[in-house]
């Protein structure tokens, strides 16, 4: 008998998005098509899984944009924490306060955030 050391090769097609990778994929879909246009098969598709795994997990168009937006929304709060540590820390608020709408400025004129208006 001998053994490998490399792992075993699972068989099948190989592993499509999953996690923050597939609601990354899903947000550009929702972004790209607006709600409306937005399909399952169209993040199934973007995500290289099948429309059974997508389901499995996010059983409805409606709960697979709640977690998008919800791991957005985290994803803003986590970018925003040490600025607003900073501007707390600060000992002149007026300029912590400028320096805020700066990030902020260039954080909402960015192409990604621009996109949220299509």
């Amino acid at each position: 008998m001998t053994t490998s050391a490399s792992p075993a090769r699972r068989r099948g097609r190989p592993g499509g998005s999953q996690g923050t990778d597939l609601l990354a994929i899903a947000r550009d879909v929702f972004l790209t098509h607006q709600y409306a246009g937005a399909t399952m098969d169209a993040v199934a598709a973007g995500a290289r899984v099948s429309k059974q795994t997508l389901y499995r997990q996010y059983p409805s168009k409606e709960v697979l944009f709640g977690a998008v937006v919800r791991d957005w929304v985290d994803r803003g709060r986590d970018a925003m924490r040490p600025h607003l540590q900073a501007l707390m820390e600060s000992e002149d608020v007026r300029q912590g306060l400028l320096e805020l709408s700066r990030i902020l400025h260039a954080g909402v004129l960015s192409p990604r955030c621009s996109r949220c208006g299509h």
